[in-house]
């Protein structure tokens, strides 16, 4: 199981990194939060679009936490390369749609 622990931890951390963002507590910067020309022009639309982007992000990695678990519950007997491009799979699937989601959020503003 320690093998596979980063296909909890890698999604784990974006939880807790959506969560001040979901919060409302990530004000407009350079470094944190979805950061677009648009989100950077307006406290309103920075706080609406991150808060969006945030439950997306969480959402997603919480499946992808959900989908790991259970790929390694029934399917232990795989290879150790297969079960990490599955988990690998499973984390960014999820978090590529999140992203998709959230610019389409942001379009709409």
């Amino acid at each position: 199981m320690e093998k596979h622990l980063a296909g909890l931890v890698v999604p784990g951390v974006i939880l807790v990194v959506s969560l001040p963002m979901i919060l409302g507590k990530v004000g407009p910067n350079n470094i944190y939060g979805f950061r677009t020309r648009k989100t950077l022009s307006s406290p309103e639309v920075w706080y609406s679009a991150n808060r969006a982007a945030g439950w997306f992000t969480g959402a997603a990695a919480v499946l992808s936490i959900c989908f790991n678990l259970e790929l390694w519950r029934i399917v232990p007997e795989w290879p150790p390369d297969r079960i990490m491009a599955w988990t690998i799979g499973g984390t960014l699937v999820p978090q590529a749609m999140a992203v998709l989601a959230a610019f389409l959020y942001l379009r709409r503003l």
